[in-house]
Parts: C-alpha cells; sequence; structure tokens
C-alpha cells in the first residue's frame, strides 16, 4: 500500500474492480484504503489517474462516509469516469472530520 496525500496515516493501494490488473483499459477500479491513524468521517478524497509520464489523464472526487481505524474501505471509480487506462493513480485526502474512535 501506498501513502495517500494530505492524509497521515492513510494508505491506499488500486486495481481493475474484477482483481488484478486491467485488462482491456476499460474496467472499473477499485480502490482499497486503509486508515492506520484516527478515525474519520466524511472524507474527501481527490483521485487523479496519471498517464506513463506522470500527467492527469483524470481527476475525480469521492466521499467515504466513513473510514474506521484499523479497519479497509473500498471505493470504485466507475469506468465511464476514465477516459484512458491510466498508469498510476495518486490520492489524497482534501478534507474530514475525526470520527468517533479519534
Amino acid at each position: 500500500m501506498r501513502a495517500c496525500g494530505g492524509g497521515p496515516d492513510l494508505y491506499f493501494q488500486w486495481e481493475a474492480a474484477s482483481g488484478g490488473q486491467a485488462l482491456l483499459g476499460t474496467e472499473t477500479l477499485a480502490i482499497r484504503l486503509f486508515n492506520a491513524g484516527y478515525g474519520l468521517k466524511k472524507a474527501v478524497l481527490e483521485i487523479d489517474g496519471l498517464d506513463a509520464s506522470g500527467r492527469e489523464i483524470f481527476s475525480i472526487r469521492q466521499t467515504a462516509e466513513e473510514l474506521p481505524r484499523g479497519r479497509e474501505h473500498r471505493m470504485e471509480v466507475p469506468s465511464y469516469e476514465v477516459p484512458s487506462d491510466p498508469a498510476d493513480l495518486a490520492v489524497t485526502l482534501l478534507s474530514a472530520d475525526l470520527g468517533e474512535d479519534a
């Protein structure tokens, strides 16, 4: 897992929603978040798809209603929001409220 920008102790991993690598470049993307820090609520995340040279090819925002401490949360980016197959993703926490286990 890799660290999310803007969120200490928040990590992500991505793959095709069917599991593993995307085969056609048109699959829905699955993002697994792991929160190793304080519990968060209403976490607004920016997901940037990058091409092989590191240039942004798409940027979307999604909200995770709850990111409890020590748990994983799965999000999906629908294929219709992905104009081309990304070589990499960057996930940044833009804002969040502290959760009950903070």
